[in-house]
């Protein structure tokens, strides 16, 4: 298994990556479009990391930005996906995304933020991120949208 950063000619094998996190994630409502545009400008900036078989085949991704906190200027490095096709989850890819995604922090010299809310081996996520030093910080929630009616108090 390598990792490596992807290039402009990986873009349809992370297209094809990212329909099967969105179908396993059963998220609805994907603009593709979008989606090819913010893995293209993540390819740009040297923000997209591929895990490759010995045969090939792309077993994952991590992809993102070096952004900030909607509060403080400090800048950091932030992932948009974090996705290790099922097939391939007993392999060493994810670990050696996240060990690689930390070399580029440091070389940026930026603290790293990422979040995983999809999937059903959340437990299993959290101990590969401790094993990797980082530190868990809350939760998130989610709560469907209300039918379209205005459920503001004052509304």
């Amino acid at each position: 298994m390598q990792v490596h950063n992807a290039t402009l000619l990986d873009i349809s094998s992370m297209l094809d990556l990212l329909a099967s996190m969105h179908q396993e994630a059963e998220l609805e409502d994907v603009n593709w479009i979008k989606v090819a545009h913010i893995v293209t400008d993540c390819i740009a900036h040297g923000l997209v990391l591929i895990a490759v078989t010995d045969e090939g085949d792309l077993a994952g991704s991590i992809g993102g930005a070096v952004s900030t906190e909607w509060y403080a200027d400090t800048p950091l490095l932030g992932d948009y996906w974090f996705y290790v096709r099922p097939e391939h989850r007993s392999t060493p890819a994810a670990f050696k995304l996240v060990k690689e995604w930390k070399e580029i922090a440091n070389k940026g010299d930026l603290e790293i933020k990422m979040g995983h809310v999809l999937g059903e081996d959340i437990e299993r996520k959290d101990k590969m991120f401790e094993k990797l030093g980082f530190e868990k910080m809350g939760s998130t929630y989610r709560k469907e949208k209300a039918n379209g009616r205005d459920v503001r108090p004052d509304g």
